[in-house]
């Protein structure tokens, strides 16, 4: 109590009402194992690309560092990679943007986190549909919001209702976040599901529609479908949140983006120049070369994530009481589990997922920290070999534990 009470003098309210990303968490808790001696353990628990960066991404970056590319630039990015983030939008989507409607940021969740602290004044709330990525909710506090949750299962497809949605809308929702493609689920929205969503938000001309749009070339099936498609006359209230960290196996060089009306880039470039002055110089030309790449150079990748998704997928239908959708986009399962969490008498899926990475060295997600307990999140971008040991794992422990529920 006397550290807590500490901490209320030291720190703000906004941090410590937050708490660390629960994926670094697990990734640091399989680390300790291997740390320890545990040769065995595997996670499947980080969404990281399964692939190295494009041989152009690492040759421009070199040639960048080469000739001296180490100053700063301008606070929204250099006019190189905003025209190639335009020319991207034109070619994989026949939109059209202006140089003035671009911010380049230090990573999508970069993207999201200015886009919230430039809307949000206290308590104003955003909406999300849950299953959501894990960071949404702690990013809208630490911009003084609310968080507010739309429940989506997997039992219908992970698509909101209007019921549920306009139950939850009210006079202080400033935003809606979609994700397309959809970590963690790997689903997309329907036709139907886009032009309810968008009939809804027409009633409610004040509300900022935020797409996370991370995932959208890693799709093998029909091409996922935006909120823009149905509805472009939400354009002028409608932000694109997005960057090369997972198309272009680019994780570690930060650059993202948003595509917003010129009058919230104004916004973005004054948050961004009293933060972070402006994105890394060396990054930026490197995600230049990515961008200009046609989706085609993708397609060995993306078929390759298929195999490994359907792979999974195939294994967790061995095990008894799992469901599980098959997606066609991103490299994530997402099980549903609270059968057998509830057949071995634990408390929860955190309590399911910790046990595993104790006795099984397996580490994954459980999904109440994406707002849907009772799931699993599955990393499928790994090598094949590596899923089959992870699979076996998992359908081990499940045999070992209906034979010593009794223990619990």
């Amino acid at each position: 109590m006397q550290i807590q009470e500490n901490h209320k003098k030291r720190f703000s309210e906004r941090v410590l009402n937050v708490e660390g990303s629960k994926t670094a968490e697990m990734a640091a808790r399989a680390a300790s194992l291997v740390k320890a001696g545990h040769t065995d353990v595997i996670s499947l628990a980080v969404g990281e690309p399964g692939f190295h960066s494009p041989y152009e991404v690492k040759e421009a970056a070199k040639k960048a560092i080469d000739e001296n590319r180490t100053q700063y630039t301008p606070v929204d990015g250099i006019v190189e990679l905003k025209e190639a983030i335009i020319k991207r939008y034109q070619r994989d989507y026949g939109m059209s943007f202006l140089a003035s409607e671009v911010c380049v940021t230090t990573g999508a969740k970069h993207s999201l986190y200015n886009i919230f602290n430039c809307i949000l004044n206290p308590n104003d709330e955003v909406i999300f549909f849950s299953p959501f990525w894990t960071s949404y909710p702690d990013m809208v506090r630490l911009a003084n919001g609310k968080a507010v949750i739309v429940e989506t299962t997997h039992r219908d497809h992970f698509q909101p209702q209007e019921k549920v949605l306009r139950a939850k809308l009210s006079a202080q929702t400033r935003a809606v976040v979609l994700n397309i493609p959809h970590n963690p689920t790997g689903a997309t929205y329907s036709k139907q599901t886009l032009e309810m969503i968008a009939r809804v938000l027409c009633e409610y001309p004040d509300i900022w529609v935020i797409s996370d749009d991370i995932y959208d070339m890693l799709y093998w099936g029909d091409k996922p479908l935006t909120l823009l498609d149905v509805a472009p006359e939400l354009r002028s209230r409608y932000a694109i949140a997005n960057g090369v960290s997972k198309s272009y196996a680019m994780a570690g060089w930060r650059i993202g983006y948003v595509i917003a009306p010129d009058d919230m880039i104004v916004m973005l470039k004054r948050y961004q120049s009293q933060s972070m002055s402006c994105p890394c110089s060396i990054s930026q030309y490197a995600a230049i070369e990515a961008l200009n790449l046609p989706r085609a150079t993708l397609t060995p990748q993306l078929k390759i994530y298929q195999e490994r998704v359907n792979f999974c997928y195939q294994k967790l239908m061995q095990i008894p009481n799992i469901d599980c959708l098959l997606p066609e986009t991103t490299f994530y399962l997402f099980p549903y589990v609270q059968p057998i969490i509830e057949a071995f008498g634990f408390k929860d899926d955190m309590a399911f997922c910790l046990h595993l990475l104790e006795t099984k060295h397996l580490v994954l997600m459980p999904g109440s920290v994406f707002g849907a307990p009772g799931y699993l999140r599955l990393s499928c971008a790994d090598e094949v070999a590596v899923l089959g040991e992870a699979m076996k794992h998992l359908s081990d422990y499940v045999q070992q534990v209906s034979v010593d529920a009794s223990y619990f």
